[in-house]
């Protein structure tokens, strides 16, 4: 049976669907957003370099990727082989490799990075990182 009561209602009703759907769609929007802008700099290639230099490299790779992560990185958990679990899967480690990038970067600068076997596309990554690191810092 018809009622003037039940159109307001299914009004009201349509109006709180709609702004739900809106809601759903800014909350979706802001969910990509931010995902989009929290990608790692440092590839899974550059995180390989960067592991192969450390764990079978002749020179100071391991050094600096400890003295690098020491605010990371206890000397207990270096002892009881923490460094290496992380340097055996880098990559799923970006802030250590960026903070590597960057202790070979303060010693040895951008040939450092070379004599690792980056690329120029690296190279250009590592700059970001090394931009990025310079702007955290006080």
């Amino acid at each position: 049976m018809y009622h003037p009561k039940n159109d307001i209602i299914m009004k009201k009703i349509l109006l709180i669907l709609l702004l739900f759907g809106l809601y759903n769609n800014c909350n979706v929007f802001a969910q990509k957003k931010a995902t989009s802008k929290s990608q790692p700099l440092v590839t899974k290639s550059m995180a390989e370099k960067i592991s192969n230099e450390c764990l079978y490299g002749s020179g100071y790779g391991l050094t600096v990727f400890y003295s690098a992560n020491s605010e990371l990185l206890s000397y207990s958990d270096i002892l009881a082989g923490k460094g290496r679990e992380i340097l055996y899967s880098l990559e799923k480690y970006p802030k250590y490799s960026e903070n590597f990038i960057y202790g070979v970067y303060e010693r040895c600068g951008y040939s450092g990075l070379k004599n690792i076997g980056f690329t120029s596309t690296e190279l250009e990554r590592a700059k970001k990182v090394i931009k990025k690191r310079k702007e955290s810092k006080p």
